[in-house]
């Protein structure tokens, strides 16, 4: 009984402190998405993602993952959207799509993993409420089990490829999402009850 105590106290000392960890590095990379340079708000999605991958429990994976979704929520002009004459407005745009677009490749690698990859993402939550998507591959993804949702999304400009992607065992809600850009659907696999 003395030794089962022990054990105890002691992994949960371990998890403490892993959590602790995970804390100070999930401070230090949230604070990299709000830098000036695209350099550095890249280096902190990797450093998010891999947060995720390390997290040693799954609600701070999924806080990572909510991070990474919020991202994408922040305001963004699209291409279609900038003056024409204005350069500086240009590579500030072609700056932020790249850590954009590198947001939705993280996700997209992390749904195409089985779901007992230690790094899969499947069964958690992905909030895309409101995105502007000018672009983005999430072909062959499977989603399955959590809530994805895509309400008020806007799909415009770019190529947006769901290409054989798989959604099951997930509440999907695409409730006023807008298509007007080039999205292509072929070989999608949809849940027959849960999505909107």
């Amino acid at each position: 009984m003395v030794a089962y105590r022990r054990q105890r106290v002691d992994e949960d000392g371990a998890l403490r402190d892993a959590t602790r960890l995970h804390t100070e590095r999930f401070t230090t990379a949230v604070s990299q998405l709000g830098d000036d340079s695209a350099a550095v708000r890249l280096g902190g999605v990797h450093a998010l993602a891999g947060l995720a991958d390390d997290a040693p429990t799954r609600d701070l994976r999924q806080t990572c993952i909510d991070v990474l979704c919020a991202y994408l929520r922040l305001p963004y002009t699209p291409e279609t959207d900038l003056p024409d004459d204005d350069t500086t407005a240009r590579h500030t745009y072609l700056a932020l799509r790249e850590v954009r677009h590198t947001v939705i490749r993280l996700i997209r690698d992390h749904l195409r993993l089985p779901p007992e990859h230690p790094s899969s993402w499947q069964g958690h939550d992905l909030d895309f409420t409101g995105v502007t998507f000018d672009g983005g591959d999430f072909s062959k993804v499977t989603v399955s089990g959590g809530t994805v949702d895509f309400r008020n999304a806007k799909f415009s400009g770019g190529r947006s490829d769901f290409l054989k992607a798989t959604f099951c065992g997930s509440d999907i809600n695409s409730a006023r999402a807008t298509f007007s850009g080039n999205v292509h659907f072929t070989g999608v696999a949809f849940p027959v009850a849960g999505s909107t």
